[in-house]
């Protein structure tokens, strides 16, 4: 592999590596969208990160296939045109945006090459994940301790810490809950147990619908896959530590509950208040957005079914659904629809069907991107999407080793 050579003033040569650069970009996420979430209103720190992140990752992919990187870049081009043509007085936003949706699918194909090719290997990945693991749990509570962040709803419910986008952290959370649960499946440790309970913990002060329904969803999954494990001795450290949560949890209980009585509260009222059915209270509310933006999209301009209304129409009007499918429908059309399902169906198909457990993290990812938003074309959540479908990608050979390495009673890495 070739490496890039830094020098400093010191006794030795630090190599840097095309894929530990890239790696690096992307395990400084959290801190950056911390630091994006501080400095919300005065600099534009996420926007700068993302695009260096961004022009690294087409870079690489040119050095990498050029076939790929041809057909990205006529596709981004493509998109780019359209929503320079049909952005009235927010052309800005909407460029932000194509770069933001395409971030994802750049990552994905870059990563996916890399990982053929030999240029990066899987555990590098997984280290990201692990990180991050600690990370986020770390930037959400640490700053709690101290009474600074900022709340996830009006008033002082919910928790975030200095992160900004609610839906793009309880997206990123969930994506993390879901591999800390794959992970406990597969290596029953303490370590594990903890990393698990520090992201549901995150999940419950922030107070998601969306966070909390991953949660109950994969605890499920998780004990009836541990439960049908052939290994008698995982079963028995299982037990073990679900004893010691059990015996762990009255001390805590009470604290957990004086946080999380406000967000039940909120729940409560916007049901009974606010809410017209159960499903207009699950989906808080979106889907009453329908009617207008249908309206608009089929009898305003007649380009708008074919290439939509723009990335940035919102800041003049125009409805944002928060759901993800249809807002990429509404801002780019039937053809920009047509290219980012065709996109990330060809990757279900290709990489979820390889592992029960890895197609429904994938199929709840996208499912959390269509129910709740902010994720294909946003930041911070938009390049976990990735890395997360990489990492499934690849999943069952990540099974295979550990499940070899634990029938020879060795300790894994």
């Amino acid at each position: 592999m070739k490496t890039l050579r830094l020098k400093f003033n010191f006794k030795r040569n630090y190599i840097v590596t095309e894929s530990s650069l890239l790696l690096m970009l992307f395990l400084i996420m959290p801190i950056v969208d911390s630091l994006s979430g501080l400095f919300h209103e005065q600099y534009p720190v996420g926007q700068i990160y993302r695009f260096i992140l961004f022009a690294v990752m087409f870079f690489l992919l040119l050095k990498i296939s050029q076939r790929d990187f041809l057909n990205m870049f006529l596709a981004f081009c493509a998109f780019f045109i359209c929503q320079i043509l049909i952005s009235d007085g927010y052309v800005q936003k909407s460029i932000q945006d194509v770069v933001k949706l395409f971030t994802p699918i750049v990552c994905i194909t870059l990563f996916s090459e890399m990982l053929a090719n030999k240029r990066i290997n899987l555990k590098e990945i997984t280290n990201v994940f692990n990180k991050w693991s600690i990370m986020y749990p770390v930037l959400i509570l640490v700053p709690g301790v101290f009474g600074i962040g900022i709340n996830a709803y009006e008033g002082t419910m919910g928790w975030k810490g200095l992160f900004y986008a609610t839906n793009e952290i309880s997206f990123i959370l969930s994506c993390l809950i879901m591999y800390q649960f794959w992970n406990l499946k597969n290596r029953i440790t303490l370590k594990n147990l903890i990393l698990l309970l520090l992201n549901c913990l995150s999940i419950f002060l922030m107070g998601t619908k969306t966070g909390y329904a991953t949660i109950i969803l994969f605890a499920v999954l998780f004990l009836f896959s541990a439960f049908r494990a052939k290994l008698g001795n995982q079963k028995i450290k299982l037990l073990l530590l679900v004893l010691i949560c059990v015996s762990v949890f009255p001390l805590v209980f009470d604290k957990l509950q004086d946080m999380i009585k406000d967000i039940t509260e909120r729940w409560n009222y916007q049901r009974n208040v606010y809410s017209y059915s159960v499903i207009d209270f699950l989906f808080s509310h979106r889907l009453r957005r329908f009617d207008k933006a249908f309206e608009i999209f089929l009898n305003d301009k007649m380009w708008y079914p074919i290439i939509g209304w723009g990335f940035g129409a919102e800041l003049v009007g125009f409805p944002n659904m928060e759901m993800d499918f249809f807002d990429v429908l509404f801002r780019t059309g039937i053809l920009g629809l047509i290219y980012i399902v065709w996109f990330y169906v060809k990757c279900v198909l290709r990489f979820g069907s390889r592992n029960i457990f890895g197609k429904i993290m994938l199929l709840w990812s996208l499912a959390l991107s269509f129910g709740a938003g902010h994720v294909i074309f946003y930041g911070q959540s938009g390049m976990m999407l990735a890395l997360f479908f990489v990492f499934v990608s690849q999943i069952k050979k990540v099974e295979t080793e550990q499940f070899n390495y634990i029938r020879r009673g060795l300790k894994t890495v």
